[in-house]
């Protein structure tokens, strides 16, 4: 999933996780520090698999609220060209996650240059909600970052 070259280039961007299209990996314990942080957070880690078990998506949720006030969550996703659409799936896991959770708003914090994504989020009930004000640089390009919210109402 990630070896493969891929337009989309956050995999999970709130980790700090980039595509290897885009960032060179120097090892896979980053899909650890993933799995760590969305259990530590009370999020979760969603996968998309192919009929013979292959994954060919990753979704992410990392709760940002706790028990008393289940507050917000960040996801984002990612997944393989030749599955993108399957896509809704994986969002649709990790919104009625949230919403078992009581989480009371989703937000994507990702990259402008994602357009793909960005619609499918959008298909979702997502809304851009603002200009985060951060840029982001993968070798010699530069990405603005934007959010989207969804309230799950």
């Amino acid at each position: 999933l990630i070896g493969t070259p891929n337009d989309w280039i956050s995999v999970c961007y709130p980790i700090g996780l980039f595509s290897s299209s885009h960032q060179s990996q120097a090892r896979c314990v980053s899909f650890y520090t993933l799995l760590k942080k969305a259990a530590d957070q009370g999020g979760g880690l969603f996968a998309l698999a192919s009929d013979g078990g292959g994954v060919m998506g990753i979704g992410t949720l990392l709760h940002q609220g706790n028990r008393l006030n289940p507050g917000s969550a960040l996801v984002d996703v990612f997944v393989h060209p030749a599955f993108r659409t399957k896509a809704d799936d994986l969002i649709e896991s990790i919104l009625q996650s949230a919403k078992v959770k009581g989480i009371a708003e989703v937000r994507a914090e990702i990259l402008a240059a994602e357009h793909e994504k960005i619609v499918l989020l959008e298909k979702h009930g997502f809304r851009q909600s603002c200009n985060v004000g951060r840029r982001e640089t993968l070798g010699d390009k530069t990405y603005r970052v934007v959010s989207y919210l969804r309230t799950m109402g």
